[in-house]
């Protein structure tokens, strides 16, 4: 797993946990289902989430950040041109090129990556 998509996950379960701790919340009682609130380190939540046992497998969404748009610093494999790292006149314009998968279906977020590249590609 990319290292930036697990900070994301453990900083979702952290703040989902401080919603439902919340004055407003907290009185209806909550119980964490997963990863389940013995689960404290950034460490442990994230085995618990995607460890051999985990429940959390993003692949299971719709596929998509396989060869994410970022910094190749960050395990990014394109440029924001959608251009490879390291190789010559190859771009990806499809759901992979995403780092984070939008809250929608990935079918209009598509489309508006493929306007860009067409954009990118015409000059």
């Amino acid at each position: 797993m990319n290292p930036v998509d697990g900070a994301n996950v453990v900083a979702i379960v952290r703040r989902v946990r401080a919603f439902w701790a919340s004055p407003q919340l907290a009185y209806l009682g909550p119980v964490e289902f997963a990863p389940g609130a013995q689960f404290q380190t950034d460490e442990e939540i994230l085995d618990a989430l995607t460890g051999n046992q985990g429940i959390f497998w993003p692949s299971l969404a719709h596929p998509a950040g396989t060869c994410a748009m970022m910094p190749e610093g960050d395990g990014g494999c394109v440029s924001h041109k959608l251009r490879v790292y390291g190789v010559s006149g190859l771009r990806v314009v499809d759901a992979s090129v995403l780092p984070l998968i939008p809250g929608a279906a990935l079918q209009a977020t598509v489309y508006a990556v493929a306007e860009k590249a067409a954009d990118l590609i015409k000059g």
